[in-house]
C-alpha cells in the first residue's frame, strides 16, 4: 500500500533525519515533501496527494496546533512530532493519536508506520471515518490549545542541544534579536535559538506577560511594582525589569487580577 506523507518541522536536521529514517526503515511510506513552516506545508497540500502529516507542535509563527485547526483534517492522518511536553503528550496518548518524540527513535517510527498502514487502509474503505477522525482531532486540538504553556515541561533549543525545563521555573525571558535569554530559578540562564515572540505564543498568557518590547515575565515571580525612577517590576530575587509606558495599565491590571486568585 502506497501511503504518501510530508514532514512539517522548522528544524532542518529533524526534517532530514526523519526523511532518512522513513526512506530506510518504512517501505510503506513515501515521502512527497518537506516544509519548514506552515506556509510551505499549505503549498504541499495544494499540489500533492498526501495521506499523512508528520507535524511539529511548536513552530515559529503559526504553530502546529493552529495550522491543523485551519485545514480539513478529515483528509489526513496526523503524527505529532514533539520535543516532549508532559501534559500535551498525555492528552495525545489519551486520544490514541500517533506521535513521535524528539530525538527520534527508529523503533518508534517503525511502530507508527505499522499503525498508519492499518488506520489509512480503514479510512480508505470507509469514507465516514474521515469525519470521525476530524472530530476527535479537533477535540484534541482544543485541549492542547488550552494547556499550552500552563504546566509541564518545555524544550528549549540552544546552540549545543535541547534543555528540558519546568515551565514554572522560568522567571522571565529577554529578547535578543533572533535569540532569547531564558532566566530560570537559581539565577540560571540559557541562550535559546528562538525569538521571544515564539515563546510568547506558546506560554500561557495567564501567567506570562510581555511587560516591555524585549521582556516577557512570569507574573508569579513578581513581588513589587514601582514608579520610582521609571516604571518597573521587581522579581522575588530582587531583579528590576522595566515596564513599557504603553503597558503600565495592563501590567497593573494583570498583577491585581493574579493576586486575587492566590
Amino acid at each position: 500500500m502506497d501511503i504518501t506523507c510530508i514532514i512539517i518541522d522548522d528544524e532542518r536536521l529533524l526534517r532530514e533525519s526523519l526523511a532518512g529514517f522513513i526512506e530506510k526503515y518504512c517501505p510503506a511510506l513515501r515521502l512527497v515533501g518537506m516544509a519548514a513552516d506552515t506556509a510551505e506545508a499549505r503549498n504541499l497540500l495544494a499540489t500533492r496527494r498526501v495521506d499523512v502529516l508528520f507535524c511539529d507542535i511548536q513552530m515559529p509563527g503559526e504553530n502546529g496546533i493552529d495550522f491543523l485547526r485551519s485545514i480539513d483534517m478529515s483528509k489526513y492522518h496526523v503524527v505529532f512530532v514533539t520535543a516532549y511536553n508532559e501534559y500535551a503528550l498525555q492528552a495525545i496518548k489519551a486520544k490514541a493519536f500517533d506521535y513521535l518524540l524528539k530525538p527520534l527513535d527508529v523503533e518508534e517510527l517503525k511502530n507508527t508506520a505499522a499503525a498508519l498502514c492499518v488506520s489509512v487502509a480503514e479510512k480508505r474503505k470507509h469514507a465516514g471515518l474521515g469525519e470521525t477522525y476530524k472530530d476527535a482531532l479537533l477535540q484534541l486540538m482544543g485541549e492542547l490549545k488550552e494547556m499550552q504553556g500552563q504546566s509541564g515541561k518545555m524544550a528549549i533549543h540552544h546552540a549545543s542541544g535541547i534543555l528540558f525545563v519546568n515551565i514554572g521555573d522560568i522567571r522571565y525571558l529577554e529578547g535578543d534579536g533572533a535569540y532569547t535569554v531564558v532566566h530560570l530559578e537559581n539565577d540560571k540562564k540559557i541562550m535559546a535559538t528562538r525569538a521571544l515572540g515564539e515563546f510568547e505564543e506558546w506560554l500561557s498568557p495567564q501567567y506570562f506577560f510581555r511587560i516591555h518590547k524585549s521582556i516577557v515575565v512570569n507574573l508569579q515571580y513578581v513581588t513589587e511594582y514601582s514608579r520610582a525612577d521609571g516604571f518597573y517590576v521587581v522579581t522575588e530575587n530582587g531583579k528590576q525589569l522595566p515596564v513599557g509606558r504603553r503597558r503600565v495599565t495592563e501590567v497593573l491590571e494583570r498583577l491585581k487580577g493574579l493576586a486575587k486568585n492566590i
